[in-house]
């Protein structure tokens, strides 16, 4: 009889313990997955904080909407629409112009629409014209010694949600918009790596904790970067500030989810900023051990526009650096508002820079002597 009634109470305190634990999780799941309050988010704490004056290597460029910027041997490689060209080439000591490549239009070596492009660590430039639906590639070298005759095209379909596609060493990266599944992307991943053959490989579909309406303003195209050796991915977000690293040596696979500084945008059907709104990554660049990015994360976005352009401060002119588990390691104060950036080999920091009147210019700050290489 007591061994029936050890058991029996045993039982019981067993059932109890289950359901406390199962409260637990639950309880626990359902924070994790909606609540963006309280220790979630917080600012990063920089390791290390200095200054960095840049020196202008151009006059203004005839060059508009910048999106991003190579180091390439002896030359700067620049993103952006001017004369008649999507990417313009200068020599990266003196700023001198050398030439355009991929011009607009529909012909062979040309471009209507680009989604990004990649330089990758053999000097292979790779960029996706997702109107036209071709893949235009070229060397480096190449492009250097040929020009526009250099640069070749081929038939290429992707999906229509497709925001991005990064060539991996045989395999191609997609990052596809795909907050909302409907009929054309359902069976699509946010995430996803494919073979030559075009097959899925591998696959990731999840979001960070942050509320679906929200999702649907700030993960349209956000700011992205990729390791030069392709193994590491790093996505941040310009509205708020997450910073989210993968690993993609064996698949895609998350490394770390960093909550900075909360998201507040206005989900009506007309355009507002949040009374709230602050913006934080605006641009991303990888090296194998660090991430770089042009950071903001204290200026509301609203009062910031509401103010006269002769009297706005510098917003994007802080230079965050991260490490690939999303540790806070620097970050360099500088002198411009920063649009896109890459680092040389040296340690040379290379920019498009803007001011207030929207006027783009490249500049660099090199490493003091005996400063350890970026």
């Amino acid at each position: 009889m007591w061994r029936d009634a050890f058991c029996s109470n045993s039982i019981n305190k067993m059932a109890m313990y289950c359901k406390v634990v199962s409260s637990f999780l639950i309880l626990s799941c359902l924070g994790g997955c909606s609540s963006q309050e309280g220790p979630l988010y917080a600012p990063p704490e920089f390791g290390c904080e200095r200054s960095g004056k840049f020196e202008l290597l151009t006059g203004e460029l005839p060059v508009g909407n910048v999106t991003d910027i190579w180091e390439y041997g002896p030359v700067l490689i620049v993103q952006g629409s001017g004369g008649g060209f999507l990417f313009h080439v200068f020599d990266k000591r003196s700023g001198e112009p050398l030439c355009g490549f991929v011009r607009n239009g529909r012909g062979p070596g040309e471009a209507v629409s680009l989604l990004n492009a990649h330089l990758g660590e053999d000097g292979v430039f790779t960029c996706y014209d997702y109107r036209a639906r071709n893949v235009l590639t070229v060397h480096a070298d190449s492009m250097l010694a040929r020009g526009v005759a250099a640069v070749a095209t081929e038939r290429y379909e992707m999906p229509d949600c497709c925001r991005a596609i990064v060539p991996l060493d045989g395999k191609r990266l997609y990052m596809n918009r795909t907050v909302v599944k409907n009929e054309h992307t359902e069976t699509i991943s946010r995430l996803e790596l494919k073979d030559a053959g075009n097959r899925v490989v591998s696959r990731y579909d999840t979001y960070p904790a942050v509320d679906r309406e929200i999702l649907l303003r700030i993960y349209g195209l956000p700011p992205f970067a990729v390791s030069p050796d392709g193994r590491r991915l790093a996505v941040g977000t310009l509205t708020g500030g997450i910073l989210e690293t993968f690993s993609l040596e064996r698949g895609i696979e998350p490394l770390a989810t960093r909550y900075l500084v909360e998201p507040h945008v206005s989900t009506g059907e007309a355009f507002a900023f949040d009374e709230r709104e602050v913006n934080c990554f605006v641009d991303l660049f990888a090296t194998r051990d660090r991430i770089y990015a042009p950071y903001d994360g204290e200026l509301r976005v609203k009062e910031f526009f509401e103010t006269p352009v002769e009297r706005r401060p510098l917003q994007f002119h802080r230079i965050a650096v991260f490490d690939w588990d999303g540790h806070a390691l620097e970050r360099i104060t500088t002198d411009w508002n920063i649009r896109a950036m890459c680092v040389g080999a040296d340690g040379t920091i290379y920019a498009a820079l803007y001011d207030n009147l929207s006027r783009i210019f490249l500049g660099r700050i090199v490493p003091s002597e005996g400063e350890e290489a970026l």
